[in-house]
């Protein structure tokens, strides 16, 4: 009897085992077929409800390909369609830490991660997250995030430096128009004037020319520079002309117009995008 008793519950384990395998492949055909409704569906894959919606769903779909599948969408459409940020880097997070996810989906999902925190203008989160997960994201994307705090670094400085040329320069004419000296600032300023537009034209002319020569060049940073160097150098000759003529007057006047030039030089390539500054370890 004991003999077949056993027999009996071995049997039924093995027919509850093979319920629950089919079970599994049908509970992830469903959650496929759920998947597949938004996602090739343009509609849906852009209505928030509907979104929402599969989001709710993905909480209770089996482990596989269907989950990870349902929390990418999810993740991108809020990312990049419907303006959800922080939900959307919730739900890439997910992904990311989804056991199911393979290798290249689990580094993608971790790149759109940090992509999303730098677009959002949180660069120190980005670093920390970059290097908390740096074994799934390539080295040189952990570097090029790197780079970003030390863009930011040099961009408050040159706003700085721009800030303090722009200041002292404003405050020595005012004061030579206090004491009646202004004129000479006028007659440096229309002087002046002709040359440094021949110099600005030469500089954006010359260089953007001969930079879209180049198959891969762009004119557009020395055109851009020319155009904002014009109101730094006018200005800069007309705080001479009515200056201290001091030495120590003199070289620190050189330093702080030497300053703003680079300090505008770094706006332009930093406001026509990145490529530009790597070449500076920025």
């Amino acid at each position: 009897m004991r003999t077949i008793f056993a027999a009996v519950i071995a049997l039924g384990v093995l027919v509850g085992a093979a319920g629950r395998a089919r079970a599994a492949p049908d509970a992830e055909a469903i959650a496929q077929a759920r998947l597949d409704q938004v996602r090739q569906d343009p509609r849906q894959a852009s209505d928030p409800a509907a979104i929402a919606a599969i989001a709710r769903d993905a909480e209770g779909f089996p482990e596989g390909p269907a989950r990870v599948g349902a929390r990418l969408l999810v993740a991108t459409a809020w990312l990049e369609r419907l303006h959800r940020s922080d939900d959307g880097i919730a739900e890439m997070r997910r992904v990311v830490d989804d056991p199911a996810a393979d290798a290249v989906t689990s580094r993608f999902a971790e790149k759109q991660v940090v992509d999303a925190l730098v677009e959002q203008g949180r660069i120190d989160a980005a670093v920390v997250e970059a290097h908390a997960r740096a074994d799934r994201l390539d080295p040189r994307f952990v570097v090029q995030v790197d780079r970003l705090v030390r863009r930011r670094s040099v961009r408050r400085l040159a706003a700085a430096v721009l800030g303090l040329f722009v200041v002292l320069a404003s405050m020595a004419l005012v004061g030579a128009a206090r004491r009646g000296a202004f004129a000479s600032a006028t007659r440096a300023f229309r002087g002046f004037a002709p040359l440094a537009a021949v110099f600005v034209v030469f500089v954006g002319g010359a260089g953007g020319g001969l930079a879209a020569s180049y198959e891969t060049g762009s004119a557009a940073p020395f055109l851009l520079l020319g155009s904002v160097a014009l109101p730094l150098v006018l200005l800069a000759r007309a705080w001479a002309a009515v200056g201290s003529a001091a030495t120590r007057a003199r070289a620190l006047r050189a330093a702080v117009c030497a300053g703003a030039a680079l300090a505008a030089a770094f706006v332009v390539l930093d406001m026509l995008g990145v490529s530009y500054l790597q070449g500076f370890g920025l």
